[in-house]
């Protein structure tokens, strides 16, 4: 099943979240905010451009994201958000969907209060 830009953006997004939680450095979690914005606006499928091999002639998509973004358009999955997900309690990022809720305060509501999703 093909992952349009819009999907693959939103998991480089959710991976920028999840790093800066992490703790990891300010221009890694930058790096991904920006390349998803770059790809979301992309006026062409990401398939297309993994096929002729010019991912990383897209702004802000250097090698490390341009290999994670291939195997999500070849696989339909990628197993390093995955990974990284896990590290995480369930529903944080379903939270982080609430106006005024950051990665940080995500984190903090799901872990102490048990809170999985913006209806609890």
């Amino acid at each position: 099943m093909p992952v349009d830009n819009r999907a693959i953006a939103d998991i480089l997004d959710a991976i920028g979240e999840l790093l800066d939680v992490k703790g990891e450095v300010v221009f890694k979690t930058r790096a991904y905010h920006k390349a998803a914005q770059v790809i979301a606006g992309w006026p062409e499928p990401m398939d297309r451009v993994v096929e002729q091999r010019r991912l990383e002639t897209i702004p802000g998509v250097g090698r490390a994201i341009a290999d994670k973004v291939e195997t999500l358009v070849q696989t339909g999955h990628l197993p390093f958000y995955e990974k990284l997900r896990a590290e995480f309690p369930e529903g944080m990022l379903s939270l982080m969907g609430v106006p005024g809720v950051g990665p940080k305060t995500a984190f903090r509501i799901s872990k102490e209060l048990g809170i999985q999703n913006p209806e609890e």
